[in-house]
């Protein structure tokens, strides 16, 4: 992709990131705040469908080393999760969707 390109691609993309958020923000149906704008739905549709898949993408390539360490102390059943800055501990019984909620927020914070 010659630079020209690249640039009205990256200037599109962030019209339509304002866009798709002043529509979240609005609170009206994506076709209801389209025709109040003057915007295609179609056009708004393919936008957020690529906007999403960018940022899919940069979170696929997010691969960040972790180490599992056991509890050392027999009668407490933990797992330490360590990576470069964090720590969590997970008690035993912990279920799965709790590591999953922790590791989605350190990936995506607010």
């Amino acid at each position: 992709m010659d630079t020209i390109t690249l640039a009205k691609t990256q200037y599109r993309a962030q019209q339509w990131t304002g866009y798709i958020q002043e529509r979240k923000a609005s609170g009206m149906t994506i076709n209801a705040w389209c025709e109040q704008k003057g915007l295609n739905p179609r056009s708004y549709y393919y936008w957020l469908r690529k906007l999403r898949q960018e940022v899919s993408q940069e979170h696929q390539q997010q691969i960040v080393p972790v180490t599992l360490t056991p509890s050392l102390c027999p009668k407490r059943k933990t797992v330490t999760l360590q990576a470069p800055g964090i720590s969590i501990y997970l008690e035993e019984g912990a279920c799965l969707a709790t590591a999953q909620a922790l590791i989605a927020a350190l990936l995506n914070p607010c």
